[in-house]
């Protein structure tokens, strides 16, 4: 039933982080992080030989047999322990649905080997205690190979061995008057020791210091015991919660009440409550970013807790409702049934193929001959899974490099330093000039500046210098943009001397006629993405390359910005240390704008500007002092060298003007300068009638002139405008 259920919801290919390193590890026989799991690998590499799914499908679906057969042995477990068949089904399925264990048995993690040690141990720890003679030592030998094999994989299995100890010193205690059998027993546990021989065999780099390291995870020790107070604190409430999550609160309260019930047999109290209490210890102090998964074993006794208890209502309730029995076994199977129900959807993974999706994309990415993709080691796994099941692009190179630190900026430089192109998982807006950086579908690609590859910077408007940081110019990927775009910007700074702070830079756009600001990009002094070049880690007398993204709005007005670039630090929460300085201008113009082919333009005023459409939006008939608004759409027939007025009059039967609106197109901010060839541009107008108004048609005409010497644009039939209709005043 279990299997079933992991079945269902297992994960159909590669995941990130640990889960996509083993899915390769295994298939490769290649050294996973420590410590390194020798076992589960040589496991994991003759199951990959089963022609089922993918190589990812296959050790998800080892992890969920782990999984289905660590039930089974817990079920026989405390079957052994003298619980009645449906609780322990209870029990069983409880763990088999608890949101931990559950999430583990799905994916290709270590998690469900270890629990399955644990329950074989368990129940041969029971079977050598109560027998005795050949029976006993058949008991003990087996238990001593498995207690051996699970030393070769998770770390948190040796909490097991003090509560197994005292829980089998009586049966042990014969073997102290026959050393040599115990001497047996102690050579079977050492010897599957051996298989972490694997690891100099798969990594003879390592030497013999660095495969004792590897093998004893001495790399995670400053883990331990780091945790401050607060997060002790946090960390214990935590400790709560996911109580509450596995077994709900009824299920909680059972395992409470049944390992109450394990005073009378203090052997079983021992080895689960002290086991238990160990990893406890082991959570608490582990300073990790899901230390959870140690407490799976701690979960699988406190299903076993939940059991007894479980038990005991059933006998108290017989007791006195001896009619009632079959109710209390109806009832019995709604608590796992509850827990499926409510984590089936958030657990469930069968439709995740996300992450085979992306490392497909960025894998055929047109990258060069024997490139590198570089990016934190355990998110690298599912690159090497690709190139492995996938048969692709075997000359790229996955490189290991944490760059939120200065190493893994080395790790970098050494490589690019030697001509070789990266390709880095995450964005880069920071560098030095004397490397080029752009974006290549989900990567950045980075590498050494060719000759003339670097855009020349244009000096700024004003001058910005302040902590030894100064402003050495800018650099546009296109002077002009439209409105809903990005502006892509390079703002260069240069290091005198080293800076005290970690300033904050930033590039902001601003709307020159009223101050305001339209669009930002501001980028945090300390949390940036890339530790290597924080303000104060600049290198000096290299210039800094910091790309920045203004995204605009659409509906922002065509027109030229201005560019003011700057530097500041938050310090208490407000900005200090401000200092900043006018770069230049952005163009903004209008959103793209077709014109359908089969359109005739209304006129051409001489050879510059095309009046393509107009639309003319009044009340009829027309009234005195009401607006009439005018939706113009203009074209450049060629680019343009002079600012041009547009104007809208209304005249009346005799030609006279009697109400107007001139000025240059979008109120200024947009001059016809600006505009490029064949650039389309919309615009509004509106002209207010006059108070005082004759009845009469009256004709409304658009047309363009130079300011100063009032010559007008004309059409090629001679006319100096365009009509646009007739409006009648009753």
């Amino acid at each position: 039933m279990s299997f079933a259920l992991y079945l269902r919801t297992l994960a159909p290919d590669v995941l990130d982080g640990d889960v996509g390193e083993f899915q390769y590890a295994a298939y490769t026989l290649g050294l996973p992080h420590t410590t390194g799991y020798p076992f589960y690998m040589l496991v994991g590499r003759a199951w990959t030989i089963l022609p089922i799914g993918s190589l990812a499908y296959r050790m998800n679906l080892l992890s969920a047999v782990f999984a289905a057969a660590t039930i089974v042995g817990l079920y026989c477990f405390v079957r052994q322990v003298g619980l009645g068949r449906l609780t322990a089904i209870v029990a069983a399925l409880t763990l088999a649905v608890s949101p931990q264990f559950w999430s583990q048995a799905i994916i290709a993690k270590a998690y469900t080997l270890n629990t399955l040690f644990i329950v074989i141990v368990l129940n041969l720890a029971i079977r050598a205690r109560g027998s005795q003679g050949p029976r006993q030592q058949k008991a003990l030998q087996a238990m001593a190979i498995t207690l051996g094999l699970g030393l070769t994989h998770h770390r948190t299995f040796i909490f097991l061995l003090p509560g197994l100890l005292v829980y089998l010193w009586p049966a042990l205690a014969g073997l102290r008057r026959r050393p040599g059998r115990l001497v047996s027993l102690v050579g079977l546990a050492v010897l599957p020791l051996a298989l972490y021989l694997y690891i100099p065999l798969r990594a003879p780099s390592l030497g013999l210091q660095g495969s004792v390291n590897w093998a004893l995870g001495l790399s995670y020790a400053q883990s331990f015991g780091s945790t401050a107070q607060p997060e002790f604190m946090s960390t214990l409430a935590k400790l709560g919660r996911l109580a509450l999550e596995q077994y709900t609160i009824l299920g909680a309260a059972l395992a409470v009440f049944g390992l109450a019930r394990l005073r009378a047999r203090p052997g079983l109290l021992v080895l689960s409550g002290l086991t238990s209490l160990l990893l406890v210890f082991f959570f608490l102090g582990w300073n990790t970013s899901d230390p959870e998964k140690f407490l799976l074993p701690g979960f699988l006794f406190a299903a076993f807790w939940l059991g007894l208890g479980l038990e005991g209502i059933q006998q108290a309730f017989g007791r006195l409702f001896s009619r009632q029995r079959m109710v209390f076994a109806v009832l019995l199977p709604l608590l796992p049934l509850s827990i499926l129900w409510v984590n089936f959807s958030s657990l469930d993974m069968s439709a995740r193929f996300e992450t085979a999706r992306y490392w497909l994309e960025v894998i055929e990415q047109p990258m060069e001959q024997g490139a590198a993709i570089v990016g934190e080691s355990g998110r690298l796994s599912p690159l090497r899974y690709t190139q492995v099941s996938h048969g692709l692009r075997g000359d790229v190179e996955a490189v290991g490099a944490d760059l939120t630190r200065a190493g893994g900026w080395e790790i970098l430089r050494h490589w690019l330093d030697r001509g070789r192109v990266a390709y880095l998982l995450d964005p880069l807006s920071r560098a030095p000039t004397s490397y080029e950086f752009a974006q290549v579908g989900p990567l950045t690609m980075i590498r050494l500046a060719g000759i003339g590859a670097s855009r020349s910077p244009l000096p700024a408007l004003a001058p910005l210098e302040t902590d030894g940081i100064r402003l050495a110019g800018y650099a546009y990927e296109q002077p002009k943009i439209r409105a809903g775009g990005i502006a892509v910007i390079d703002v260069f700074w240069q290091l005198d001397s080293r800076p005290s702070l970690d300033y904050a830079t930033y590039l902001h756009l601003i709307d020159e006629r009223t101050g305001a600001m339209v669009a930002q990009h501001d980028k945090g002094s300390v949390d940036y993405f890339y530790y290597g070049y924080r303000t104060s880690r600049w290198p000096l007398g290299e210039t800094m390359r910091d790309r920045f993204q203004l995204a605009t709005s659409p509906e922002l007005a065509p027109g030229a910005y201005r560019l003011e670039a700057g530097l500041y630090v938050i310090r208490d929460g407000t900005i200090a240390n401000a200092a900043r300085a006018h770069l230049g201008r952005l163009i903004v113009q209008s959103p793209l704008a077709t014109i359908q082919p089969d359109k005739t333009p209304l006129a051409a005023l001489g050879n510059v500007l095309r009046l393509v459409d107009a639309q003319v939006s009044a009340p009829e008939p027309l009234g005195a002092g009401t607006d009439i608004r005018v939706k113009l759409v203009w074209q450049s027939i060629q680019t343009v060298s002079e600012d041009y007025t547009i104007f809208v009059h209304l005249v009346d039967p005799s030609g006279r003007l009697i109400a107007q609106v001139d000025g240059p197109p979008s109120d200024g901010r947009y001059p016809t300068s600006l505009w490029d060839a064949g650039e389309v541009v919309v615009e509004e107008r509106a002209v207010r009638a006059p108070e005082i108004i004759l009845p009469g048609e009256y004709q409304l005409l658009v047309g363009a002139y130079t300011l100063g010497n009032q010559r007008r644009l004309v059409t090629p039939d001679g006319r100096d405008n365009v009509p646009l209709g007739t409006l009648r005043v009753r």
